[in-house]
Parts: C-alpha cells; sequence; structure tokens
C-alpha cells in the first residue's frame, strides 16, 4: 500500500509531464492500492491468511497476451500499422481458440480499417507506415 500511495502522490505527478495523459497510471496505481487494501481488511477482520492464486493456464495465457502485445508495439514502426495489426488479430484470435476463419479473417480487416476510417481520415491522425503498408 505505501509503494501504491507513494506512486500515486508523489511519482507519477512528478515524472508525468503536465498536458500529458495521466489516466492509466493513475489507474493502474488505483487498482494496486484498491486490492492491497481489501487484503488489509481482510486480515484485520480476522483471516489469518490471504491467498491469491491463479490455476497456471491463467497465468500462461496473461503472458502470453503480454509478449504479443509487447511484440506488437515493438514491431508497429518496423511493419507499420495495418499489416501488424492484421497479423496481431490473428494471432489473437488463434490464441483464444477461435475456430471461425471466416470470421477471423473478416475481423482482422474490419477492424483495422474501421480505426483508420475513424482517426486517419476523420480526425487526421497519424499512423506508423513502412515499407509493407
Amino acid at each position: 500500500m505505501a509503494i501504491s500511495i507513494i506512486l500515486f502522490f508523489w511519482i507519477i505527478p512528478s515524472q508525468v509531464q503536465e498536458g500529458e495523459s495521466r489516466v492509466l497510471p493513475y489507474l493502474c496505481t488505483g487498482v494496486i492500492l484498491l486490492s492491497s487494501f481489501v487484503c488489509l481488511v481482510q486480515v484485520l477482520r480476522g483471516k489469518d491468511e490471504v491467498k491469491i492464486s491463479f490455476p497456471k493456464s491463467t497465468i500462461f495465457n496473461l503472458t502470453l497476451g503480454i509478449f504479443f502485445y509487447g511484440l506488437y508495439i515493438f514491431l508497429i514502426e518496423y511493419f507499420g500499422y495495418f499489416s501488424l495489426t492484421f497479423v496481431f488479430i490473428l494471432l489473437i484470435f488463434w490464441h483464444i481458440k477461435v475456430k471461425k476463419p471466416l470470421q477471423i479473417l473478416l475481423i482482422s480487416i474490419i477492424v483495422p480499417l474501421a480505426i483508420y476510417l475513424l482517426l486517419g481520415v476523420a480526425l487526421g491522425v497519424m499512423f506508423p507506415s513502412s515499407f509493407l503498408l
């Protein structure tokens, strides 16, 4: 709890520049602080041990998902938004074991296209591009 409080009231305000988004760091720190508080309340109410556990498959899926997202963030500059997002969505659907190839293909094409039309065309946001697209 102490680390979350230090993050929330001292580190985030001093490290994130004025005008930049602080929502995600505050949200993550708030979730950690709230979870810590709930565990503390459970201990104070007389529960000797507070054990939070996850099945190994959940931890594996979470780790693989984080790996996919990290790879996506790293490679988007080299392969561009459209080609990499198409492959990324295919990988995510493969990982969660979706069995309908037509549905996977349509979503892999429609989602990046819709995001481009909404952000790129309507709002003028620039997307990473590369030699692929």
